[in-house]
Protein backbone atom coordinates (compact mmCIF):
# COMPACT_ATOMS: atom_id res chain seq x y z
CA UNK A 1 0.00 0.00 0.00
CA UNK A 2 1.57 3.36 -0.99
CA UNK A 3 2.71 5.79 1.68
CA UNK A 4 2.28 9.52 1.16
CA UNK A 5 3.39 12.52 3.19
CA UNK A 6 0.77 15.23 3.68
CA UNK A 7 0.27 17.91 6.34
CA UNK A 8 3.17 16.53 8.34
CA UNK A 9 1.83 12.97 8.57
CA UNK A 10 2.63 9.74 6.84
CA UNK A 11 -0.52 8.53 5.17
CA UNK A 12 -1.02 5.07 3.71
CA UNK A 13 -4.10 4.73 1.56
CA UNK A 14 -5.86 1.93 -0.23
CA UNK A 15 -6.83 4.58 -2.80
CA UNK A 16 -4.26 6.40 -4.94
CA UNK A 17 -3.92 10.09 -4.04
CA UNK A 18 -3.30 12.96 -6.47
CA UNK A 19 0.05 13.43 -8.18
CA UNK A 20 0.63 16.65 -6.23
CA UNK A 21 0.86 14.65 -2.98
CA UNK A 22 4.38 13.65 -1.94
CA UNK A 23 5.14 9.94 -1.82
CA UNK A 24 6.78 8.84 1.40
CA UNK A 25 10.37 7.56 1.59
CA UNK A 26 9.44 3.88 1.32
CA UNK A 27 6.40 4.16 -0.94
CA UNK A 28 4.84 1.09 0.66
CA UNK A 29 4.48 -0.60 4.02
CA UNK A 30 2.82 0.32 7.31
CA UNK A 31 2.15 3.99 7.99
CA UNK A 32 3.30 5.93 11.03
CA UNK A 33 0.35 8.34 10.79
CA UNK A 34 -2.96 7.64 9.09
CA UNK A 35 -3.81 4.25 7.63
CA UNK A 36 -6.87 4.47 5.38
CA UNK A 37 -8.69 1.40 4.13
CA UNK A 38 -12.11 0.08 3.24
CA UNK A 39 -14.11 -1.51 6.04
CA UNK A 40 -17.52 -1.65 7.71
CA UNK A 41 -18.49 1.15 10.10
CA UNK A 42 -21.20 0.25 12.60
CA UNK A 43 -23.66 3.00 13.52
CA UNK A 44 -25.84 2.37 16.55
CA UNK A 45 -27.60 5.74 16.59
CA UNK A 46 -30.81 6.46 14.61
CA UNK A 47 -29.55 6.87 11.10
CA UNK A 48 -30.83 9.38 8.52
CA UNK A 49 -29.01 8.89 5.21
CA UNK A 50 -30.18 12.28 3.89
CA UNK A 51 -28.12 14.39 6.32
CA UNK A 52 -24.55 14.68 7.55
CA UNK A 53 -24.05 13.06 10.93
CA UNK A 54 -21.31 12.59 13.51
CA UNK A 55 -20.89 10.52 16.66
CA UNK A 56 -17.90 10.99 18.95
CA UNK A 57 -16.47 8.81 21.70
CA UNK A 58 -13.08 8.54 23.37
CA UNK A 59 -12.20 5.52 21.24
CA UNK A 60 -13.68 6.48 17.87
CA UNK A 61 -15.00 9.39 15.86
CA UNK A 62 -17.59 8.47 13.24
CA UNK A 63 -18.61 10.78 10.41
CA UNK A 64 -21.22 10.36 7.70
CA UNK A 65 -21.74 12.28 4.47
CA UNK A 66 -24.61 11.30 2.14
CA UNK A 67 -22.41 11.61 -0.96
CA UNK A 68 -19.57 9.51 0.49
CA UNK A 69 -20.78 7.16 3.23
CA UNK A 70 -19.51 6.35 6.73
CA UNK A 71 -16.02 7.03 8.07
CA UNK A 72 -14.44 5.85 11.31
CA UNK A 73 -11.27 7.46 12.77
CA UNK A 74 -9.62 6.24 15.95
CA UNK A 75 -6.82 7.86 17.99
CA UNK A 76 -4.29 5.31 16.69
CA UNK A 77 -4.79 6.65 13.15
CA UNK A 78 -6.83 3.77 11.74
CA UNK A 79 -9.41 5.08 9.27
CA UNK A 80 -12.14 2.89 7.81
CA UNK A 81 -14.31 4.08 4.93
CA UNK A 82 -17.63 2.35 4.42
CA UNK A 83 -18.45 3.94 1.08
CA UNK A 84 -22.01 4.41 -0.12
CA UNK A 85 -22.89 2.36 -3.20
CA UNK A 86 -23.63 5.59 -5.10
CA UNK A 87 -20.37 7.36 -4.09
CA UNK A 88 -18.95 9.05 -7.23
CA UNK A 89 -15.67 7.84 -8.69
CA UNK A 90 -12.78 9.82 -7.25
CA UNK A 91 -14.57 11.16 -4.19
CA UNK A 92 -12.69 9.01 -1.67
CA UNK A 93 -9.21 10.49 -2.39
CA UNK A 94 -10.89 13.92 -2.32
CA UNK A 95 -12.34 13.12 1.14
CA UNK A 96 -9.05 11.71 2.46
CA UNK A 97 -7.25 14.98 1.67
CA UNK A 98 -10.24 17.04 2.84
CA UNK A 99 -12.48 16.35 5.83
CA UNK A 100 -10.72 13.15 6.92
CA UNK A 101 -7.22 14.55 7.28
CA UNK A 102 -8.65 17.82 8.65
CA UNK A 103 -10.35 15.88 11.44
CA UNK A 104 -7.13 13.96 12.16
CA UNK A 105 -5.14 17.21 12.36
CA UNK A 106 -7.52 18.54 15.01
CA UNK A 107 -7.56 15.20 16.87
CA UNK A 108 -3.81 15.78 17.27
CA UNK A 109 -4.09 19.30 18.66
CA UNK A 110 -3.62 21.29 15.46
CA UNK A 111 -5.80 23.73 13.56
CA UNK A 112 -7.16 22.78 10.15
CA UNK A 113 -8.18 25.91 8.27
CA UNK A 114 -10.45 25.68 5.25
CA UNK A 115 -7.95 27.54 3.12
CA UNK A 116 -5.44 27.53 0.31
CA UNK A 117 -1.80 28.29 1.03
CA UNK A 118 1.07 29.46 -1.17
CA UNK A 119 4.67 30.47 -0.69
CA UNK A 120 5.42 34.00 -1.91
CA UNK A 121 9.15 34.59 -1.84
CA UNK A 122 9.64 32.54 1.32
CA UNK A 123 6.50 33.78 3.09
CA UNK A 124 3.52 31.47 3.52
CA UNK A 125 0.13 33.12 3.15
CA UNK A 126 -3.27 31.46 3.50
CA UNK A 127 -6.41 32.56 1.69
CA UNK A 128 -9.70 31.95 3.53
CA UNK A 129 -13.34 32.82 2.85
CA UNK A 130 -16.74 31.30 2.40
CA UNK A 131 -17.32 28.63 -0.24
CA UNK A 132 -17.26 30.22 -3.68
CA UNK A 133 -15.36 33.30 -2.48
CA UNK A 134 -12.51 32.62 -4.91
CA UNK A 135 -9.81 31.15 -2.64
CA UNK A 136 -8.58 28.66 -5.24
CA UNK A 137 -8.82 31.18 -8.08
CA UNK A 138 -6.66 33.71 -6.25
CA UNK A 139 -4.10 31.08 -5.25
CA UNK A 140 -3.96 29.80 -8.83
CA UNK A 141 -3.31 33.36 -10.04
CA UNK A 142 -0.57 33.71 -7.40
CA UNK A 143 1.03 30.44 -8.58
CA UNK A 144 0.78 31.59 -12.19
CA UNK A 145 2.57 34.76 -11.06
CA UNK A 146 5.47 32.89 -9.47
CA UNK A 147 4.26 31.74 -6.04
CA UNK A 148 4.72 28.09 -5.04
CA UNK A 149 1.80 25.87 -4.02
CA UNK A 150 1.96 24.70 -0.41
CA UNK A 151 -1.50 23.36 0.44
CA UNK A 152 -4.96 23.09 -1.07
CA UNK A 153 -8.32 23.16 0.75
CA UNK A 154 -6.76 22.27 4.12
CA UNK A 155 -4.05 24.30 5.84
CA UNK A 156 -2.67 22.58 8.94
CA UNK A 157 -1.30 25.05 11.48
CA UNK A 158 0.52 24.22 14.71
CA UNK A 159 -0.98 26.69 17.24
CA UNK A 160 2.24 26.73 19.30
CA UNK A 161 4.63 27.89 16.59
CA UNK A 162 2.41 28.74 13.58
CA UNK A 163 4.28 26.29 11.35
CA UNK A 164 2.46 24.79 8.36
CA UNK A 165 3.61 21.42 6.93
CA UNK A 166 3.40 20.93 3.19
CA UNK A 167 0.00 19.59 2.15
CA UNK A 168 -0.36 18.97 -1.57
CA UNK A 169 0.56 20.80 -4.76
CA UNK A 170 -2.80 20.88 -6.42
CA UNK A 171 -5.51 23.40 -7.17
CA UNK A 172 -9.22 22.70 -7.51
CA UNK A 173 -10.40 25.15 -10.15
CA UNK A 174 -13.42 25.97 -12.23
CA UNK A 175 -12.68 25.40 -15.94
CA UNK A 176 -12.90 29.13 -16.78
CA UNK A 177 -10.21 29.93 -14.22
CA UNK A 178 -7.93 27.19 -15.53
CA UNK A 179 -8.42 28.40 -19.11
CA UNK A 180 -7.51 31.96 -18.11
CA UNK A 181 -4.26 31.19 -16.29
CA UNK A 182 -1.00 29.80 -17.66
CA UNK A 183 -0.31 26.99 -15.18
CA UNK A 184 2.45 24.42 -15.55
CA UNK A 185 0.24 21.46 -14.59
CA UNK A 186 1.36 17.84 -14.38
CA UNK A 187 -2.16 16.62 -15.01
CA UNK A 188 -5.73 17.88 -15.10
CA UNK A 189 -8.91 15.93 -14.44
CA UNK A 190 -12.22 16.15 -12.60
CA UNK A 191 -12.04 16.40 -8.80
CA UNK A 192 -14.52 13.53 -8.84
CA UNK A 193 -17.11 12.36 -11.33
CA UNK A 194 -20.26 14.39 -11.70
CA UNK A 195 -18.85 17.85 -11.02
CA UNK A 196 -17.19 20.37 -13.34
CA UNK A 197 -14.41 21.48 -10.98
CA UNK A 198 -10.95 20.41 -12.10
CA UNK A 199 -8.16 18.91 -10.01
CA UNK A 200 -5.03 20.60 -11.35
CA UNK A 201 -1.93 18.72 -10.16
CA UNK A 202 1.16 20.93 -9.99
CA UNK A 203 4.85 19.99 -9.73
CA UNK A 204 6.09 19.60 -6.17
CA UNK A 205 8.00 22.69 -4.95
CA UNK A 206 11.71 22.22 -4.18
CA UNK A 207 11.24 22.81 -0.43
CA UNK A 208 8.63 20.59 1.24
CA UNK A 209 9.54 21.48 4.82
CA UNK A 210 7.14 23.01 7.33
CA UNK A 211 7.34 26.80 7.40
CA UNK A 212 5.81 29.51 9.59
CA UNK A 213 2.57 31.03 8.38
CA UNK A 214 3.07 34.76 7.81
CA UNK A 215 -0.46 35.96 7.10
CA UNK A 216 -4.06 34.99 6.55
CA UNK A 217 -6.21 36.93 4.07
CA UNK A 218 -9.97 36.63 4.41
CA UNK A 219 -11.79 37.39 1.14
CA UNK A 220 -14.71 39.82 1.39
CA UNK A 221 -16.71 41.45 -1.40
CA UNK A 222 -16.44 45.14 -2.26
CA UNK A 223 -18.04 47.47 -4.79
CA UNK A 224 -17.31 46.95 -8.47
CA UNK A 225 -15.17 50.10 -8.75
CA UNK A 226 -13.23 49.52 -5.52
CA UNK A 227 -9.51 48.91 -5.45
CA UNK A 228 -8.33 45.99 -3.29
CA UNK A 229 -8.21 47.01 0.38
CA UNK A 230 -6.17 45.23 3.05
CA UNK A 231 -7.65 45.79 6.50
CA UNK A 232 -5.74 44.41 9.52
CA UNK A 233 -7.68 42.36 12.07
CA UNK A 234 -6.26 42.16 15.58
CA UNK A 235 -6.84 40.73 19.04
CA UNK A 236 -9.96 38.71 19.75
CA UNK A 237 -11.40 39.49 16.31
CA UNK A 238 -8.34 37.92 14.70
CA UNK A 239 -8.74 34.79 16.85
CA UNK A 240 -12.44 34.60 16.03
CA UNK A 241 -11.73 35.09 12.31
CA UNK A 242 -9.35 32.12 12.40
CA UNK A 243 -11.86 30.09 14.40
CA UNK A 244 -14.65 30.80 11.91
CA UNK A 245 -12.44 29.50 9.08
CA UNK A 246 -11.74 26.11 10.67
CA UNK A 247 -12.65 23.31 8.28
CA UNK A 248 -16.27 22.27 8.98
CA UNK A 249 -16.22 24.36 12.11
CA UNK A 250 -19.56 23.15 13.49
CA UNK A 251 -18.51 19.50 13.41
CA UNK A 252 -15.06 20.38 14.77
CA UNK A 253 -16.58 22.34 17.66
CA UNK A 254 -18.85 19.42 18.50
CA UNK A 255 -15.91 17.01 18.46
CA UNK A 256 -13.22 19.07 20.19
CA UNK A 257 -15.05 21.90 21.96
CA UNK A 258 -15.52 25.44 20.67
CA UNK A 259 -13.60 27.00 23.57
CA UNK A 260 -10.63 24.67 23.07
CA UNK A 261 -10.50 25.42 19.34
CA UNK A 262 -10.84 29.16 19.93
CA UNK A 263 -7.96 28.86 22.40
CA UNK A 264 -5.81 27.23 19.73
CA UNK A 265 -6.63 30.10 17.37
CA UNK A 266 -5.90 32.70 20.08
CA UNK A 267 -2.44 31.15 20.50
CA UNK A 268 -1.70 32.13 16.88
CA UNK A 269 -2.59 35.79 17.35
CA UNK A 270 0.66 37.71 17.52
CA UNK A 271 2.44 35.10 15.41
CA UNK A 272 0.26 35.39 12.30
CA UNK A 273 -1.02 38.57 10.69
CA UNK A 274 -4.72 38.52 9.79
CA UNK A 275 -6.24 40.77 7.13
CA UNK A 276 -9.60 41.28 5.51
CA UNK A 277 -9.04 41.51 1.77
CA UNK A 278 -11.93 43.53 0.40
CA UNK A 279 -12.13 43.29 -3.37
CA UNK A 280 -14.58 43.08 -6.23
CA UNK A 281 -15.15 39.47 -7.22
CA UNK A 282 -14.26 39.74 -10.91
CA UNK A 283 -12.40 36.96 -12.69
CA UNK A 284 -11.07 39.36 -15.32
CA UNK A 285 -9.18 41.15 -12.52
CA UNK A 286 -7.84 38.05 -10.77
CA UNK A 287 -4.26 38.52 -11.99
CA UNK A 288 -4.29 42.16 -10.88
CA UNK A 289 -5.58 41.04 -7.48
CA UNK A 290 -2.79 38.46 -7.23
CA UNK A 291 -0.24 41.18 -8.01
CA UNK A 292 -1.74 43.36 -5.26
CA UNK A 293 -1.46 40.49 -2.74
CA UNK A 294 2.15 39.85 -3.74
CA UNK A 295 2.96 43.51 -3.31
CA UNK A 296 1.17 43.70 0.06
CA UNK A 297 2.98 40.60 1.37
CA UNK A 298 6.28 42.43 0.95
CA UNK A 299 5.22 45.13 3.42
CA UNK A 300 5.45 42.95 6.55
CA UNK A 301 8.16 40.77 8.05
Amino acid sequence: MPIYTSHGYELSSQWALPAGTKLGPNHEGPSGGLHVQSGPVAWEEPFDTSEEQAVFSQDEHKLFWPILGKVSINPAGQVYIDAATHAPDGIIPHAILGPIIAHWIMMNGGIALHANCVDIGGKLIAIVGESGAGKSSLCAALVAGGALPHSDDIVSVDPHNARVPFGTARLKLNPDVFALLNLNALSVGPVYSGIDKLSVEMPLPPDLSAQPLSAVYRLLDAAADAEPEFVPVNGFLAAFTLFSEIFRVNTAAQAFGAEALLGRCAALVGRVKVFELRRHRDLSRIQNLAAAVMSHSRTFD
